[in-house]
């Protein structure tokens, strides 16, 4: 952080020094000639260090974010205005932003006084690439005295907030829409009425057999059951890896912002689809959001996840078990940042009825035996996996999830 208050150029310090150096010379010597040029100089540097104190133009500084708000990538544009609220011996101004670090290096600006009761306005561009919370306060501006002698560095108390929220990337093609904008009773995609005007739904892992409805089976060429007849209520469950363990190696901090992307970009897709949305993290912190809320519910998803961080959880248990004391047959997304035997075996003990989807960073090309046994563990179970390397466009991806699945029994 810079130093602020007053003090001495390398001018005023030269001066200052030849001044000493003359009096310190003409009282030894016994030579009022170089003893009073002496004091005279070393009285000048004093006298411009009381002159930046009496002429401090006491500016006031006010922050201008548009959009006050951001998603991680986007430009912000900053305008910095200077109001001078007192008269000022300054012929120019020297003003430094500093940004916080993550929000790049600092900004510097030479300005002119505005003059007494004016203001100035200096703009730039930010450009965040991760989210967060960010605080704008490291404004310094200096001047000096008009010999430049002595100068003046002040930090006045003006402090901005910026957000930026994660991004969300474009999940399109293979929405699980919810259809319950109208208020009726809302139906997923994959249910659908057959010709005797039953509910149908595709055949999913250990369902009954007994329940498959062959005039639907003909008709798609889709192994399709009866539904229950109740009401579908249509929620989804993102659960989002938050255990410091799986992101504890070099990359760990751009593979868990990946996830939390990916978590924005899944929960915007599902909410927009009609869904409500519950969040729930590794240690069981669930939070909800109903996609017919008033206001965004998008972007209070997003403000949410903004202020997700890792914890010390271990495992996935407190997460699976939050999930599993909820109403079965519904949609359940993981983003694991690590699979393993471990995390499959504590995903698997979700319900049969759910529709349970997996996103995984994976730790390498090829996929280790780890994750291969893992992977195979959890399809066993009716869990549908796809691998998200950072970075990589997650829209093929969701679609594989997504898609309907032509398994028949046995």
């Amino acid at each position: 952080m810079p130093r602020t208050g007053p003090g001495l150029t390398g001018r005023g310090w030269a001066v200052l020094a030849v001044g000493i150096t003359l009096g310190a010379g003409g009282w030894f010597l016994r030579e009022p000639v170089l003893l009073w040029p002496g004091f005279f100089l070393v009285l000048l540097p004093a006298a411009s260090l009381i002159a930046v104190l009496l002429g401090h133009p006491g500016l006031a500084v006010t922050r201008t974010l548009r959009p006050p708000e951001i998603e991680a990538g986007e430009p912000v544009e900053v305008e910095v205005s200077l109001r001078q609220r007192r008269p000022t011996i300054a012929t120019a101004l020297l003003v430094e932003e500093r940004p916080p670090r993550p929000l790049g290096g600092g900004r510097f600006f030479a300005l002119a006084p505005p003059g007494l009761g004016r203001a100035t306005a200096q703009t730039y561009a930010l450009c965040p690439a991760r989210r967060g919370r960010y605080r704008l306060d490291g404004l310094t501006y200096r001047y000096t005295d008009p010999l430049g002698l002595a100068v003046l560095a002040s930090r006045p108390r003006a402090a901005t907030d910026l957000v930026v929220l994660p991004r969300i990337l474009a999940l399109r093609g293979a929405e699980p829409a919810a259809s319950g904008r109208t208020g009726e009773t809302p139906i997923p995609h994959l249910a659908l009425s057959g010709p005797d005007d039953v509910l149908v739904r595709e055949y999913r892992p250990r369902d009954d057999v007994r329940r498959i409805h062959w005039p639907s089976t003909a008709r798609t060429g889709t192994l399709m059951v009866r539904r229950e007849e109740q009401a579908w209520d249509p929620i989804a469950w993102v659960l989002l890896d938050t255990r410091a363990t799986p992101f504890a190696d070099d990359g760990g901090d751009d593979r868990f912002e990946w996830l939390v992307t990916l978590a924005a970009s899944v929960g915007a897709t599902l909410l927009d689809a009609g869904y409500q949305v519950s969040l729930c993290e590794a240690h069981g912190a669930t939070f909800a959001f109903h996609s017919q809320e008033r206001g965004a519910p998008v972007r209070a998803w997003q403000r949410h996840l903004v202020d997700v961080h890792r914890n010390g959880e271990r495992s996935l248990a407190g997460a699976v078990r939050v999930i599993g004391q909820g109403p079965a047959d519904h949609l359940v997304v993981a983003l694991l940042g690590r699979l393993t035997p471990d995390e499959a075996r504590d995903l698997t003990r979700l319900r049969a009825g759910d529709r349970c989807w997996a996103f995984h960073v994976p730790a390498g090309e090829p996929a280790t035996a780890g994750e291969e046994v893992a992977g195979d563990l959890l399809a066993e179970h009716g869990w549908r996996l796809a691998p998200m390397p950072v970075g990589i466009d997650p829209e093929a991806a969701w679609r594989s999830l997504a898609a309907p699945a032509r398994r028949w029994p046995g």
